[in-house]
């Protein structure tokens, strides 16, 4: 059992059987980008270690977000008819001079350039979702993704706790966290020349796969979608690591290399729960659902103040996650219109600009209220998009009815 586990995540025949070449390419250097996530913990992170307070940190997250709000929209709007490779490419770039700087030089004016470098590749998600509907055939889209999103958790989970427990107790503090961006800069302008020379290049941001499949729903649909996946983002910046590292330090009194473990106890779940979810047989609107409900949970749990329940939310958060993500891009590249750019790039920014308040917002409710009140307003936000998220099941499971039944052979008159 652990022998087809471990060929499967490692991309063995049976993982990538029937996969185009270019998709395979694809999945390899998305590990990459799954790392680097390591870079959004490290910044509160450091912030902590540096004595800001929650306060000030909430500030200088809250003003990054107020020009990227602005350009979001307009970015997505732009690439519909240009390549989505460039702005990849772009933002990778952003990320990685980001990352550097902090690692050389980690001051408080740095921190807040890096802080604007590292956040402003958000603004480049809608050429990415472009990218990716042109990239993957549609009918393998959610297992994809799961493939994707598996193998970047498996590859964390192995990094986290070897710099755990191997490179923390040899770093302490500060340097732990300079040491693993100087590694994430130097793998991001990698990734960001593969976008360029290696990666499949897709011409514009409206093209399609050649076997596309549009399911037929009304574009009040598609806006609900786009509702659902705002709500949960906002969510998940309520249960932001800027909260979640300052909990760690400051309540349970935990060390530098505390908010990496949580992290690598979410990656973990995700890796373990693979082998039971290829075994579950249930649609895409099903784990749509499934999912959302279960992050919900996941951060009710975050509201107990308790480390050991703290860590075991993060089970249904990646068990949630894994049915959600999956499921919510398949359902959206299939009943998006062609100009998915604009819209990504519309709610993109509504997001953004919602993050310029939700830092400062959570830090004075940490303050003033407690850390608890926090992750009870992303499991109460998070439920609503749940809801969101049901009825457009029904209409999407009507969709594909329709096209079962286009699809369905007429039996000959007698």
């Amino acid at each position: 059992m652990f022998n087809k586990n471990f060929v499967f995540i490692f991309g063995g025949i049976s993982l990538f059987k029937n996969l185009p070449v270019e998709v395979r390419k694809y999945i390899y250097f998305s590990l990459i980008g799954g790392f680097s996530f390591t870079a959004i913990i490290s910044i509160p992170s450091i912030s902590s270690l540096m004595e800001i307070s929650i306060e000030n940190i909430g500030w200088i997250f809250s003003i990054s977000y107020v020009v990227q709000a602005f350009m979001s929209y307009l970015i997505g709007r732009r690439f519909e008819d240009r390549s989505p490779n460039y702005a990849l490419a772009i933002a990778k770039l952003l990320f990685s001079f980001g990352t550097l700087l902090l690692a050389i030089w980690t001051n408080l004016a740095t921190l807040v350039i890096a802080q604007l470098m590292i956040s402003f590749n958000d603004i480049f998600y809608p050429s990415l979702v472009m990218y990716e509907r042109a990239i993957i055939p549609p009918r393998r889209r959610e297992e994809v993704y799961s493939i994707l999103f598996v193998m970047s958790e498996f590859v964390k989970s192995v990094i986290y706790f070897l710099i755990s427990f191997l490179l923390a107790p040899l770093f302490g503090g500060i340097a732990f966290y300079r040491v693993l961006l100087l590694v994430i800069g130097i793998s991001n302008i990698i990734l960001a020349v593969s976008f360029l020379k290696v990666l499949p290049i897709v011409n514009k941001g409206k093209d399609l796969h050649k076997e596309h499949i549009n399911v037929p729903v009304s574009f009040k649909v598609f806006m609900s979608l786009m509702i659902h996946q705002y709500l949960m983002f906002v969510a998940f910046n309520f249960a932001s690591f800027m909260v979640i590292s300052y909990y760690l330090f400051n309540v349970f009194k935990l060390g530098p290399a505390s908010p990496i473990l949580f992290e690598a106890t979410f990656s973990i779940t995700i890796v373990l729960f693979w082998p039971f979810k290829k075994r579950i047989k249930t649609n895409v609107t099903s784990n749509f659902v499934t999912g959302s409900i279960l992050l919900s949970i996941g951060f009710l749990m975050f509201s107990i103040p308790n480390m050991y329940t703290f860590f075991l939310a993060q089970v249904p958060c990646g068990i949630g996650f894994i049915f959600w993500f999956a499921s919510k891009e398949t359902i959206k590249m299939n009943i998006a219109p062609q100009e998915l750019g604009r819209w990504e790039g519309f709610f993109q920014g509504l997001t953004i600009f919602t993050k310029i308040f939700i830092p400062v917002a959570t830090a004075y409710m940490v303050s003033f209220l407690s850390y608890s009140s926090v992750f009870i307003t992303a499991s109460i936000v998070s439920a609503v998009a749940s809801v969101f998220g049901i009825v457009i099941s029904k209409f999407y499971n009507i969709g594909i009815k329709k096209i079962e039944l286009k699809q369905k052979p007429i039996a000959p008159h007698r």
